[in-house]
């Protein structure tokens, strides 16, 4: 993907569209051989041509077998295989390998060679590479805390590393770890200069997010960015968040759409989409939102906290300690007691209220102990006990 999305000639599909779509299909763990579920695959993602291959390792002899077929017809356009030793080979065999079909596939500026190798655009280390993988894996489905040790892994394996910052300052975002999410986002514009110009682009945009008096920079950045990659699904996202902070809410309902119906199934994206229509005061269309997201992904704590935090907000008080309640029976730790707080406010038990309070501030987690501690102080301002 990094390769051959270097092409101007070429719309290469994301990793994260990829994922999705094997997820739907329950082929995450399948081995893709068959002419039929190829092409169930290229009709999901609009693909004309897919690539199929497979490695094989003999000690520390490694061989990468290709084939590029026409996705409808099945018919093999071209069949590549490099060869290498050790892990540390392998990123110059995928570059050989795109190269090869840039080549095979009569693109402009083929023989060219490539502006950026994979090893310079990401990491040198593949174990880097593994880690940084399964932490935004993580945090795609809304799995912060646990993607944290993974990026720190890739980090510490390679210290430039720009995608990784990038991912590890959404995650601390995500968990109100402002100061963290701020210096990593820093590192990420640092160590930019060595990726192509549309992901330099979509790290400096989120960077200027962070700050008020850098928003129209922001704007101007992810605006220009989409125009030329329209298939950015995070960028779109960063772009709806900051629409949906100035309240332009139409802009962001938009963005978001576009963003799910391209294939985003990062939960932050259906979160944001049912506050916007929220505030629109179309609680059925936000309520969609999260049931198709759930319908893919029924295991998600944190798909369920979102719904709970959805019906706060259409007054459907106990629906929304039911959806709590089955985000706890999935993760425990999801400091699931200062959502309750806010439906025991409203409800003026205020035993209950203190009750769960008290529980997430005694949390060992920083985040929830602050929550909970901020919880508690409301509770007394609301009886008039300012001091």
């Amino acid at each position: 993907v990094t390769d051959l999305s270097q092409s101007p000639n070429l719309r290469v599909l994301s990793m994260d569209r990829l994922y999705q779509i094997l997820s739907e299909m329950n082929k995450l763990e399948a081995r893709i051989t068959s002419l039929d579920v190829v092409r169930e695959v290229a009709e999901h993602a609009d693909a004309k041509k897919v690539i199929l291959g497979s490695f094989m390792t003999a000690g520390d002899n490694i061989r990468i077998n290709i084939r590029v077929q026409d996705a409808e017809s099945g018919e093999i356009l071209t069949t590549e295989k490099v060869e290498g030793v050790g892990d540390a080979s392998i990123f110059s065999m995928v570059d050989d390998l795109s190269q090869r079909i840039m080549t095979n596939l009569e693109l402009p500026g083929a023989g060219e060679g490539l502006d950026r190798y994979v090893q310079d655009i990401t990491t040198s280390s593949l174990d880097a590479y593994r880690y940084y993988l399964e932490g935004w894996r993580l945090q795609e489905r809304g799995l912060a805390r646990e993607s944290i040790p993974l990026l720190e892994k890739a980090l510490e394996l390679d210290p430039r590393f720009a995608h990784a910052y990038m991912v590890l300052s959404a995650v601390h975002g995500t968990l109100n770890h402002t100061r963290k999410q701020e210096e990593y986002r820093r590192q990420a514009v640092e160590y930019a200069d060595r990726l192509p110009a549309h992901e330099r682009h979509y790290i400096e945009g989120g960077y200027y997010g962070l700050y008020e008096e850098m928003y129209e920079r922001a704007f101007q950045v992810l605006e220009k960015l989409l125009e030329t990659h329209p298939e950015n699904n995070s960028a779109r996202n960063n772009l709806a968040l900051r629409y949906r902070y100035f309240e332009r809410f139409d802009e962001g309902i938009h963005h978001y759409e576009e963003c799910l119906r391209r294939g985003y199934f990062f939960v932050g994206a259906y979160r944001n989409l049912a506050r916007c229509y929220s505030n629109r005061e179309q609680f059925d269309k936000g309520y969609q939102v999260l049931q198709d997201y759930l319908a893919g992904h029924p295991d998600s704590p944190v798909g369920y906290v979102v719904l709970g935090e959805h019906f706060i907000r259409w007054g459907k008080l106990d629906k929304a300690l039911e959806a709590f309640e089955t985000a706890e029976s999935i993760l425990t730790s999801t400091g699931i007691q200062g959502r309750r707080w806010q439906v025991f406010i409203l409800r003026e038990e205020w035993r209950s209220a203190e009750a769960a309070a008290t529980q997430q501030a005694e949390s060992n987690d920083a985040n929830f102990k602050r929550s909970g501690s901020r919880c508690l102080a409301r509770l007394h301002l609301y009886h008039g006990r300012s001091r």
